[in-house]
């Protein structure tokens, strides 16, 4: 079995208008048997400035975010 790996530079929009990655059926998109998203240092600290947002949506989805990326760095 080849085993193909897709890496995705993900934008702040994915974060914040896309579905959340896990709920994303990759195989209908790529025949990538693995999909890493490499999240750069800008992204993150956008997100964290939405955070504070006065557009409820947006804030909520920045929060998530970080909450994710937390609990993958303390994995």
């Amino acid at each position: 079995m080849r085993i193909l790996m897709l890496t995705l530079f993900p934008d702040t929009n994915f974060f914040l208008h896309c579905k959340d990655a896990k709920d994303i059926s990759w195989a209908d998109i790529t025949p990538a048997t693995k999909i890493r998203l490499l999240i750069c240092r800008t992204v993150q600290r956008e997100m964290d400035r939405l955070k504070q947002d006065g557009n409820p949506r947006r804030a909520k989805k920045a929060r998530d975010f970080s909450s994710t990326l937390r609990g993958l760095v303390q994995d």
